[in-house]
């Protein structure tokens, strides 16, 4: 029993001295005098009378007591849920916070997730020890840190890659505010990487509008695009090399076209004829993509006629070569030759080639499922100077799509029930969210270096 609670059984008599503590006490349970001190209240706690201490003459007072002052003491795990938080500076704050961030930026949520009850007796029960952001502290500080790191690792990325290749696209929210977004493709370490880049416009002139006939036209096309659709599937890939799909692609098309002309023959095929040639033959005689082409180790030269590129020598006296078998229409490069196939022939001297190029085209083509930047990472060391242009001209993206995409993220972000959300906490969110898969790859590469740099210096030593 503590001394504030063992008093309270004892009425203090006035005889008292004030100065040194001594008194009398009459028990009020059993009316026993005691001599005692107040500076030191062991004798009230033994409360003597005939060799009978007060736990036994008052057992059921004390243990009463004492049931009441254990009651009253917290436990352990809720002084801890109370009154224990994690500093700002914990590594387990940080870590916890991060993910947080993470994954409002990642699912779209709105900051006001933090406010929420239900979300915050989750977090309680998973942690009670982790202090939850307000949501200013969250959209003024916290986004934009976090978004700083993000930009900081992206722009030394950019600095480590030799090339970039930006698409650039305009975008109005739902508040008709215009955005104008940059997305920069670039090869670091042999992995095709894609950041976005955004700034905020004042003012979008809206001159381009899509007619009502032109809407019409693109619903009655919808039965005989099947090949486009392929086609912008193709060209639309954002993780692999795309650049090197545009012409092979484009020859893909006028096949695919022509076999379609013998089942439709209306003005609609001929005009579709017509475009594929006045819109994609700028891709034909543009060098960038015609090299990516070449380097794309599943087309090399398969894709072209022989006499634009290269003019192989041929010892067949026939110069007509047979007829090609018809294949099927699904697949959309049935027009190239076999992939088992040498792209070229080689020298009639029978010679070994002596140049990259020579030996590079002189060996078959890898198949359409493989990576084409895989191969130039495995043979950098057989063709140095090739593998150098190829991480040059296989970043290029052969369509706008990486920053359209961007943009369908921005619209579910800015949805209708967020229209307090700032410019600046949207693009640090945009910003977090899209290239989240770069910093994890830098994360990964920056380890990775840690743990071969120590190795490689003792094997130097």
């Amino acid at each position: 029993m503590t001394s504030n609670s063992v008093l309270k059984h004892f009425e203090i008599l006035k005889d008292s001295d004030s100065d040194s503590g001594k008194c009398k006490a009459k028990c009020v349970h059993c009316s026993s005098i005691i001599s005692a001190n107040l500076k030191v209240t062991s004798n009230f706690v033994t409360h003597m009378k005939c060799g009978v201490t007060m736990k036994r003459k008052h057992r059921d007072i004390y243990i009463t007591d004492n049931e009441k002052r254990v009651q009253e003491q917290p436990k352990m795990s809720e002084f801890m849920k109370k009154k224990v938080k994690y500093a700002s500076t914990d590594q387990r704050q940080i870590q916890l916070t991060d993910a947080l961030i993470k994954f409002i930026a990642g699912d779209l949520l709105p900051l006001s997730i933090v406010e929420s009850e239900d979300f915050r007796n989750l977090m309680e029960t998973a942690d009670p020890k982790y202090q939850m952001p307000s949501r200013k502290y969250l959209s003024s500080k916290l986004l934009l840190e976090n978004s700083t790191e993000v930009r900081n690792s992206i722009m030394h990325q950019l600095k480590l890659a030799e090339n970039i290749c930006l698409t650039v696209d305009i975008w109005s929210s739902r508040q008709m505010r215009g955005y104008l977004g940059i997305t920069g493709h670039f090869i670091l370490d042999w992995t095709l990487r894609s950041v976005l880049w955004k700034d905020k416009l004042n003012k979008i002139d809206y001159k381009v509008k899509l007619s009502s006939y032109e809407r019409k036209l693109l619903q009655e096309l919808c039965n005989i695009l099947e090949p486009f659709e392929k086609a912008t599937l193709l060209v639309q890939s954002e993780n692999s090399a795309s650049a090197s799909l545009a012409i092979p692609v484009t020859c893909g098309l006028k096949h695919q076209i022509c076999q379609i002309s013998i089942d439709y023959s209306s003005k609609m095929i001929s005009t579709l004829k017509h475009s594929i040639h006045s819109r994609l033959s700028v891709y034909e005689n543009d060098d960038s993509f015609t090299i990516a082409a070449i380097l794309d180790p599943r087309f090399k030269l398969r894709w072209c006629e022989n006499e634009k590129i290269y003019a192989p020598v041929s010892l067949d006296d026939n110069p007509v070569s047979p007829p090609c078998k018809k294949v099927k229409q699904d697949d959309f490069f049935s027009f190239m030759p076999s992939t088992s196939t040498p792209s070229r022939q080689r020298h009639i001297s029978g010679k070994s080639a002596n140049t990259e190029v020579d030996e590079y085209l002189d060996e078959p083509c890898i198949l359409m499922s493989e990576n084409p930047i895989l191969y130039w990472q495995n043979n950098t060391c057989r063709f140095p100077n090739l593998a150098k242009l190829a991480c040059q001209v296989l970043c290029i993206p052969a369509t706008s799509a990486p920053v359209e995409r961007m943009f369908s993220v921005a619209g579910k972000t800015f949805r209708p029930d967020r229209c307090r959300l700032g410019d600046k906490t949207f693009e640090n969110l945009m910003m977090i969210k899209c290239n989240a898969k770069n910093i994890t790859l830098s994360k990964q590469s920056i380890i990775l270096e840690s743990l071969i740099n120590p190795y490689l210096e003792y094997t130097v030593k």
